[in-house]
């Protein structure tokens, strides 16, 4: 019988520590035996003992070790790349946190109609560990106009860099990259100040700044009927980009939407798209490109070719992500 590989997150963790948790008993023998942490079961009689989550069985009641993010990695604790290794590779230790637009949540909302968005399939193309967001008042849609004052955006900032910082105590190592759309979009650029401003702290110990390694917008607004588009981040939320930020792209619509006010961070890494249509748009014998509007830079990969640029720019980061079909 073998034990569980540990996921990367359990480095730092690898000794046999009594009362440490796990979901596995009986690998490994009382310290004082000085025995591997993966060594033979003892011959003690097999007894039955119930821990918080599972029922299980074996040796002496002690864990060998654990997940230093608990159950925020999952119901496994030893899962190493989402138990998926023939799909996903995690060579270079790169996390991927992706934010999805306001009352957006493709991974619950399926019935809804919910079933695609440009940042959900940036998650499921990765081929890293990476943790997706549904995006503000996406748990509960009726407070979606409570967040056109951001109330909804500043918890899912708090909550995003607290599974951050769990996974950055746990490996200091890990390269960051976060890509976020609509509101979802200014979390992620807030997210990335933070770690600039603030950074984290581990066992007592700020590390300031923390290093973000790509950071992907799809057309960032911040609130509905303000003046966001005459003074960008009149909320608070961050209108530039940090020296922390190794590469950024910003993927902007070209429509002027004044429900969805684009913030604008400048540089030449920010980009509008138009539609890969074209019309007249009221000038006989002038084909000019369709505007695209929020909705375009956010949820379709076909209309325009925001998507597709968000991804290879992401690949020449150094993400690890597949490119195929787009």
């Amino acid at each position: 019988m073998f034990a569980a590989v540990p996921s990367r997150q359990t480095r730092a963790s690898r000794a046999c520590v009594r009362g440490a948790k796990t979901r596995i008993w009986g690998f490994c023998r009382p310290p004082a035996t000085r025995a591997p942490v993966f060594g033979a079961q003892t011959t003690k009689p097999r007894q039955v003992a119930k821990a918080a989550a599972t029922k299980s069985a074996s040796g002496p009641s002690q864990w060998p070790n654990r997940d230093p993010i608990g159950e925020n990695g999952g119901v496994n604790l030893f899962a190493m790349v989402e138990n998926n290794p023939i799909s996903f590779i995690d060579p270079l230790g790169l996390n991927i946190y992706a934010i999805d637009g306001t009352n957006f949540d493709v991974s619950r909302n399926a019935a809804k109609g919910q079933t695609y968005s440009n940042v959900w399939d940036f998650y499921q193309r990765r081929m890293e560990p990476g943790v997706y967001f549904g995006g503000p008042a996406s748990s509960n849609p009726s407070e979606g106009i409570a967040d056109a004052h951001g109330y909804e955006t500043y918890d899912l900032v708090k909550r995003v860099l607290a599974r951050i910082q769990a996974d950055y105590c746990a490996d200091p190592t890990i390269k960051i990259n976060i890509v976020g759309w609509s509101r979802g979009a200014t979390a992620a650029a807030e997210i990335a100040r933070r770690l600039e401003r603030d950074g984290l702290c581990c066992a007592g110990v700020t590390k300031k700044p923390v290093n973000v390694n790509f950071l992907g917008l799809y057309d960032a607004v911040e609130m509905v009927f303000n003046l966001s588009e005459l003074l960008p981040g009149d909320q608070g939320f961050a209108n530039k980009i940090g020296a922390n930020t190794q590469h950024f792209f910003h993927a902007t619509k070209t429509q002027n939407q004044f429900l969805f006010p684009t913030t604008y961070f400048g540089g030449p890494n920010e980009v509008g798209f138009d539609l890969n249509t074209k019309s007249m748009r009221g000038r006989p014998g002038s084909m000019q490109p369709d505007k695209s509007s929020h909705g375009d830079i956010g949820v379709s990969a076909t209309n325009n070719n925001a998507h597709r640029e968000m991804v290879n720019r992401a690949k020449s980061a150094g993400v690890q992500i597949d490119t195929a079909g787009l």
